[in-house]
């Protein structure tokens, strides 16, 4: 879940290139054609690459994937499930049967729902007009090493802990440099609160919402001192 004032503070400091390495990567081609004997390379439109036509998960280091080290970070979607509350614009997760086993033969849900609800992928053209849908996200991409940076300590004494620089500096101590292409997740402790929206959201008076983040020095660090691809998930 991204809340919209974050996210729109994130973009105003981080340029397109690097909002675009935050989410997937496109490749280029060149079309050679000889009109008269003559050779010459023409800039080919940039190929939207999607995982239905892109299905082969390439690594840089193989991995071998085991039922022992698998963790499942979902959670089931009910209609108490924390939102970003926008007047107009969201409301909560709604279910009803349409069909029964009994009458039917078959069991069906109508679900409600829009699409930044409950855990989920976030695709970069939710926030930037050039940027992948999630259909076209290469498959490629979502298989890829996460670094997990537990601060819930700091969270724990301060609604609106930040995810700094230097917690960065002391997890590469700890534990080596951050892998290219990582996806890094920042343990915050707030999946303790997905039973209590207002618990989660913790809105004041003025309906400002207080909760760990990622700011934008941070992601300006990992982009271009540590030039990674990287995705970033703030609340887990």
């Amino acid at each position: 879940m991204c809340g919209t004032s974050v996210m729109h503070s994130v973009l105003g400091a981080i340029n397109r290139r690097d909002l675009v390495k935050l989410g997937a990567a496109a490749s280029a081609g060149l079309l050679m054609s000889s009109p008269g004997g003559a050779a010459n390379a023409q800039a080919a439109p940039v190929p939207r690459v999607g995982a239905s036509r892109d299905t082969k998960v390439r690594l840089a280091k193989p991995v071998r994937l085991t039922a022992t080290n698998i963790v499942d970070l979902t959670y089931t979607l009910n209609n108490s499930f924390p939102i970003i509350p926008v007047s107009g614009i969201t409301f909560p997760f709604a279910q009803e049967p349409i069909a029964t086993l009994e009458r039917n033969g078959v069991f069906a849900n109508k679900w409600t729902m829009f699409d930044h609800m409950g855990t989920h992928v976030d695709a970069t053209n939710h926030f930037d007009p050039a940027g992948f849908p999630l259909e076209e996200i290469p498959v490629s991409s979502l298989v890829v090493p996460m670094v997990v940076v537990d601060m819930r300590a700091k969270a724990g004494k301060d609604n609106d802990a930040l995810l700094s620089v230097d917690d960065l500096r002391a997890w590469e101590n700890r534990h080596g440099p951050i892998p290219r292409g990582a996806t890094l997740c920042m343990l915050s402790g707030s999946a303790d609160k997905v039973g209590d929206p207002h618990g989660y959201l913790n809105m004041d008076t003025s309906n400002s919402m207080h909760f760990p983040g990622i700011p934008v020095p941070t992601i300006e660090f990992l982009l271009q001192e540590r030039d990674k691809e990287l995705a970033l998930q703030q609340e887990m």
